[in-house]
């Protein structure tokens, strides 16, 4: 009061003043909680792709693994081979040339095309998610098989909600044949009109469609459920992504269609 009195300022432009004067400290304060929050989602970024990396050369270094193993059993290998046909046991012979085949083709050949497949995700979000599950998956002993058809870089989804889906799908894959030994297969494929992704496992019993989308409802027991909820929420978003699902032969399948916008 004393300011207005002795500047001769109204009322109304000395309140206009001070308003102004809080919209600027207030404009200031949002910005720097902006500038700090894009610095924090940098890091997590920078720290993603670090995770990335270094997951990759761990795969890298897993397959050099298994070629130097490899090796060392294909020399030991061809001397008992040699051994074997200078005795004329030829049956044994082709019996070992198919063993050492199969091995190479499990846990050489198998690794190094994952690794060829993950080359193809170009959406960095929906790589660190992928090397993420997958790595939990192969530690869990499950046997998976992804195959990413062409590249993919761009969706018609956003790619923290593609990642979100991904996991989904993943995590309830992983829990359907975690106990039963069963199998996963991930299918990517980029084409014209879209990004298409299907995800098949094995299950222990028929599935009843309708009701897993339901909040709440599982096979497994209580305080699960939530999952495909969620799912069905994400993808309800979106008019140009389809959700299908199905179960055949004790196969539960399910298919995302996200067509271009």
């Amino acid at each position: 009061t004393d300011i207005i009195n002795y500047t001769g300022f109204s009322i109304w432009i000395s309140t206009s003043i001070i308003c102004l004067i809080f919209v600027l400290i207030l404009v200031s304060f949002l910005h720097q909680i902006r500038a700090r929050m894009f610095q924090e989602e940098k890091g997590k970024m920078q720290a993603e792709l670090l995770g990335q990396q270094e997951m990759y050369i761990q795969e890298l270094e897993s397959i050099q693994s298994s070629m130097r193993s490899f090796r060392h059993d294909y020399k030991n290998m061809m001397s008992s081979l040699y051994l074997q046909s200078r005795e004329g046991n030829m049956e044994e012979v082709e019996k070992n040339i198919h063993g050492l085949i199969d091995e190479f083709d499990e846990n050489i050949d198998r690794k190094m095309n994952l690794t060829v497949q993950m080359a193809n995700i170009r959406i960095s979000e929906v790589k660190s998610l992928l090397y993420k599950k997958i790595t939990e998956i192969q530690k869990k002993g499950i046997d998976f098989r992804m195959e990413v058809m062409y590249p993919v870089e761009e969706t018609g989804m956003k790619p923290l909600d593609l990642s979100r889906v991904l996991g989904i799908l993943l995590d309830n894959a992983v829990e359907a044949v975690e106990q039963v030994h069963g199998d996963i297969s991930l299918v990517i494929s980029a084409q014209a009109d879209g990004v298409h992704i299907i995800l098949d496992n094995m299950v222990d019993q028929d599935v009843d469609i309708p009701k897993i989308y339901e909040d709440g409802y599982s096979t497994k027991g209580s305080g699960r459920g939530t999952g495909l909820y969620s799912l069905r929420e994400i993808t309800a978003n979106y008019e140009n992504v389809n959700l299908m699902t199905e179960c055949t032969n004790l196969r539960f399948i399910q298919r995302i269609d996200i067509l271009n916008k």
